[in-house]
């Protein structure tokens, strides 16, 4: 009934303000404002005083009325606004401007109109206010509304929330992108894995950088749950919707969008707490609706995936040359399976949580929505679990988490069958944690509370799993990332309806603000700069340390002065050899030119020690390096 009103009053009356979501004070008993008339809207306005530096309230209450009922606007004689923010509370006496204006298409019937302006005072830079308006008739309160107002945070405010954590994922990725190149120092990994990619990529790929991009996507996402936020809470973390594919325009699809921002405060246009989270979240940032919003998203991924193909394409390319004019003919992968490959493990690695999250939400409307679109949700998802068993099937277990994992800490120990096992297993709990985090907060948008349970149970069983499997140190981003999101689950569970008095909720918000902040801070900033720090000391330093995997040892640059040039050929049979190829049916000694028993050298090497006596030919046995 409420809903039809309201769109009754759309058409007919003037915009003025932005639309808040209100309710009445005392429940049935204060329904009735001016003489029995219900209102219709309630509509606001802040402004701030240029000269003081305080703030203004305006505020309108409409309803559309017959003629002949116009005059019951003067029965107001009086309003009390009562203002209750963190910090202190106020009350302000004013006057009412009453006025009654035709209704424009019809006939008989006018528009109701209360306004006042009242002085709000100072405000926070994040801050939400609690106003209720008394309407007074000498002496006596014939009605009440009240609404939570967030008014909009300054300019210097918003440009903070936006490109300081836009310049702490770039500052992350450069350096990230450095240690990938110029570190050497990652711990080696077994290359015993028949597979494409069982040689490639087996160290760390862009530390630090999945763990930043899945905390930034948890930051949004869980702002986007079913609860009662304060006002402030979700327009802070509604800056970061681009990390988690959250396009704030109609990037692709150029549909309609939300207003997000009108007249000085944020503008929510649904029934008072009965609107998704996820959906409270679209029309602050001014994205597009629920449809366009997921087809956005989706166009987005395949035109990541695209680039990712193509830079994968030329990273190949650029390889290929460098080992043609350094003569190494080893083994590379190429083709079609390998670049899809590349692709659904960098979309898997950093974007599984939004990718499902908004897939599961459009559930959720299922029963307003077109079948094809649901279809389409459902395709996708369909699509990332067998690219996800596809991986599993094609790569390492170790492989697939390299682009999220910080391997020169995971894998120093001696490994063994059960400890690659157990990494395995922990990288598979990982995923499926994820999807199980982001189908809890998409699919679940009905059920605030079972929301909280499963992602406060993901955090304990990961946590559980850190342990068991002695995943990451101590003291580590990964066991750093896992607690603060816990705390922070666990603190949103006074967001639930009926639980805190928006002080209350003021306060948690903050505090979840800052503990955001701090681990933005400790656990991504002053770890990269140190890392960065650590990288050009090692590159500038005096000398090299001697390395011997057969990674580094391709990239050592080989004297030519050393190397005879006759035959090697009775060498090779009086010291054996250390190559084997099939010939005629049987095994023979067959020189390789990387042998170091192939090689006279006309002084003594650093990396060779000749046999010690010329006792009998040695079993002939083949080397395993370790990449």
């Amino acid at each position: 009934m409420l809903l039809n009103h309201l769109t009754a009053l759309c058409l007919v009356a003037p915009a003025l303000g932005a639309y808040v979501q209100w309710h009445h004070c005392h429940g049935a008993e204060s329904a009735a404002v001016i003489a029995s008339v219900p209102p219709e809207s309630f509509r606001a306005a802040v402004s701030l005083a240029n000269d003081t530096g305080t703030a203004n309230l305006q505020f309108y209450v409409t309803t559309t009325v017959d003629d002949e009922d116009c005059d019951r606007g003067h029965d107001v004689s009086d309003l009390r606004v009562d203002f209750e923010m963190l910090g202190g509370d106020s009350v302000v006496q004013a006057s009412p401007n009453v006025s009654c204006e035709p209704a424009p298409h019809t006939p008989g019937r006018s528009i109701l109109k209360i306004e006042s302006v009242s002085d709000i005072g100072t405000l926070h830079a994040l801050s939400t206010f609690y106003v209720a308006v008394h309407f007074d008739d000498q002496g006596e309160e014939v009605g009440c509304l009240s609404a939570e107002i967030t008014p909009v945070s300054s300019k210097s405010i918003v440009s903070v929330l936006r490109y300081c954590p836009a310049a702490l994922f770039l500052f992350v990725l450069v350096v990230a992108i450095l240690r990938t190149v110029y570190d050497d120092t990652d711990a080696p990994v077994s290359d015993d894995d028949e597979s494409f990619a069982s040689n490639h990529y087996m160290r760390t790929l862009l530390p630090g950088l999945g763990d930043l991009l899945h905390y930034m996507q948890f930051i949004f996402l869980t702002a986007s749950l079913s609860l009662r936020y304060p006002g402030f809470y979700q327009p802070a973390a509604s800056k970061l919707n681009w990390f988690s594919l959250f396009s704030g325009t109609g990037l692709f699809t150029h549909s309609r969008t939300y207003s997000g921002v009108n007249d000085g405060i944020y503008e929510i246009n649904g029934t008072y707490g009965g609107t998704f989270g996820l959906e409270h979240m679209t029309q602050i940032v001014g994205a597009p609706m629920t449809m366009s919003l997921w087809l956005n998203m989706a166009i987005t991924v395949v035109l990541m995936g695209v680039g990712l193909a193509v830079l994968v394409e030329i990273m190949w390319y650029l390889n290929k040359r460098q080992r043609w004019w350094s003569g190494d003919e080893s083994q590379d992968f190429t083709g079609v399976r390998y670049t899809t490959g590349q692709v659904f493990r960098a979309i898997l690695s950093y974007f599984l949580l939004p990718i499902v999250s908004l897939s599961t939400y459009q559930f959720d409307h299922a029963m307003i929505l077109p079948a094809y679109h649901t279809g389409l949700a459902a395709g996708l998802l369909f699509v990332i679990a067998m690219a996800f068993l596809w991986l599993l099937s094609q790569i390492p277990t170790r492989s697939l988490g390299a682009l999220i994992f910080d391997g020169s800490k995971r894998y120093t120990r001696l490994e063994s069958s059960p400890s690659r096992g157990g990494d395995a297993s922990f990288i598979i709990i990982l995923f499926v944690l994820t999807f199980i985090r982001a189908a809890a907060i998409g699919g679940l948008q009905l059920s605030p509370v079972a929301q909280i349970v499963i992602l406060a149970t993901c955090e304990v069983v990961l946590l559980a799993c850190i342990i068991g499997f002695q995943a990451y140190p101590a003291i580590s981003v990964g066991v750093a990332c896992t607690l603060a999101r816990l705390c922070s689950v666990l603190l949103m569970t006074v967001f639930l309806p009926d639980i805190a008095s928006l002080k209350t909720k003021s306060f948690v918000a903050y505090l979840l603000l800052l503990l955001h902040t701090a681990v933005l801070i400790f656990a991504f900033f002053f770890p990269t700069v140190y890392h960065l720090a650590k990288l050009c000391v090692r590159r500038v330093g005096t000398e090299t340390p001697q390395v011997f995997g057969l990674r580094q040892l391709r990239r050592r640059e080989m004297p030519q002065g050393n190397l005879t040039q006759h035959s090697n050929l009775d060498s090779i049979e009086e010291g054996g050899g250390f190559g084997l190829e099939p010939h005629n049916g049987g095994l023979h000694p067959t020189p390789r030119s990387d042998s170091p028993s192939s090689l006279h050298l006309n002084e003594p090497s650093r990396y060779y020690r000749p046999p010690r006596s010329s006792s009998p030919r040695p079993i002939l046995r083949r080397k395993h390096f370790i990449l």
